[in-house]
């Protein structure tokens, strides 16, 4: 590599690690222009736009890891990277000395150390965007079709402020230390609930929808062929009853709520020196828990409740 090169891409990396405001971390910036491309471009199931896309990203990706060095960008720029980063965190395994270890289920939420300003922000786009997304298909969201691409993304670059004003004032009533750090200490406990509202608001789609691999497999190029008789397979719409799709829901985000009091409870432990002060401080982060999953429900419910009548 170029001296020169190596030391203005040492410099750049350095800062963009160091920063601790959103643009110097364009990770969450990049996982809002997805959610928007996914949500609310009608143009997001074009092909020909979806390989624009993969290319323009790749393009960006290449300049970002040239600039900054590849590790640099990759845990603070590259959007992908740092959005399954923090779901790993979850994860009963991990990759360590060359080796897969067992864990306990969000064994990796239970660092002690806050995150910085920009690693909050993203795990709070994060939240908002998947709750976002199925806030819009409640009656909460009647919007007219003219005004629906105003609207959408008014709302998607809303909520996460919403979301951040939220959680900062909870944490401003969890006790005497600042709100801030209490956030960026607390806000990955609410992942569990986040990432168990993904899997129940899109089993069902995964189900209906996964079910075109079927006939693919037959024939993916579209040649007509039929390479293991499942070409002219249909898909089996009722697979998915409103019992199932409910029940599913209840369970799934009744442990990630458990499993974030569980988290949150541990990290209060090591935080306060006291226990009484530790347990304090957990009913206000405990009420913000209960209310984020009755939204979650609420909103996993209305599809059905729409179904039924």
């Amino acid at each position: 590599m170029n001296p020169i090169h190596h030391a203005i891409q040492t410099k750049a990396g350095a800062r963009l690690r160091k920063g601790s405001w959103v643009p110097n971390r364009p990770a969450a910036a990049l996982l809002l222009a997805f959610a928007w491309i996914e949500i609310v471009w009608e143009g997001n199931a074009v092909p020909a736009n979806l390989a624009w896309l993969a290319l323009g990203y790749s393009l960006l990706t290449w300049t970002g890891m040239f600039v900054f060095g590849r590790d640099a960008w990759l845990k603070s720029g590259e959007v992908f990277t740092v959005y399954f980063g923090f779901l790993a965190r979850l994860a009963p395994i991990e990759w360590k000395t060359n080796e897969l270890h067992l864990r306990a289920p969000a064994a990796g939420l239970l660092e002690p150390r806050p995150l910085s300003s920009s690693e909050a922000f993203f795990v709070i786009v994060m939240l908002a965007i998947v709750t976002f997304d199925g806030l819009r298909e409640t009656p909460l969201w009647a919007v007219s079709d003219a005004h629906w691409t105003a609207a959408a993304t008014a709302g998607l670059l809303v909520m996460p402020c919403v979301f951040a004003l939220v959680i900062f004032g909870i944490c401003a009533l969890m006790g005497d230390a600042p709100a801030g750090e209490l956030l960026r200490l607390f806000v990955p406990t609410l992942l569990p609930i986040a990432l168990a509202y993904h899997v129940a608001h899109y089993l069902s789609y995964l189900l209906i929808a996964g079910q075109v691999v079927i006939p693919l497999a037959s024939d993916p190029f579209g040649r007509g062929w039929n390479l293991f008789g499942t070409a002219h397979y249909q898909i089996a719409v009722g697979i998915v009853g409103a019992r199932f799709a409910w029940y599913t829901s209840v369970v799934v985000i009744v442990a990630g709520h458990v499993l974030a009091m569980y988290v949150a409870h541990r990290l209060a432990l090591a935080r306060f020196s006291e226990r009484r002060t530790a347990r304090r401080s957990q009913y206000p982060l405990a009420a913000l828990m209960v209310a984020y999953t009755m939204l979650s429900l609420w909103i996993l419910a209305q599809p059905i409740v729409e179904t039924v009548k």
